[in-house]
């Protein structure tokens, strides 16, 4: 039997294809740069993430004298999960803790990205993770649709 994708991850789809990034998810965000962020910020919040970092990148390119539209990252996680992750393949912690990158393109489109969690678990060989890669999958889809929705 033949599935139909939803219109709208056929665009998230295609969106990650035009845009390079093999693993990658993109999604476009119904609100502006710093609104986006914020709504991020929030349900990351909200969900009882620990943030360990935020990068702006287009704050760092001003004080080295040059220009970036607006462009920034969020890395944040549970210990506990990413600890079951790297214990079943070390490798694994180059692309943990999660991040969520959000940048302005010179459309005035905003876009949210993150590296799809079944993209990690194929590239790393974690058999018998799958659970906490599913975990990882809907917590990404959550905070995206809450970061990007209206």
């Amino acid at each position: 039997m033949s599935r139909i994708l939803n219109p709208i991850w056929l665009l998230i789809l295609v969106s990650a294809f035009a845009r390079g990034g093999e693993g990658l998810v993109v999604v476009i965000s119904a609100n502006d740069f710093d609104g986006t962020f914020e709504r991020l910020e929030q349900a990351v919040d909200s969900a009882g993430l620990l943030v360990f970092a935020k990068f702006d990148h287009s704050a760092e390119a001003a004080a080295a004298g040059m220009t970036l539209p607006p462009s920034k990252v969020l890395v944040f996680g549970n210990p506990k999960l990413a600890t079951r992750l790297m214990s079943a393949s070390p490798a694994i912690a180059i692309d943990l803790p999660l991040r969520v990158a959000i940048w302005q393109e010179a459309s005035g489109e905003v876009a949210l990205a993150y590296t799809s969690p079944e993209y990690l678990l194929a590239r790393f060989g974690m058999a018998g993770q799958q659970d906490v890669v599913e975990k990882m999958s809907g917590l990404l889809d959550r905070l995206a649709k809450a970061a990007t929705s209206r």
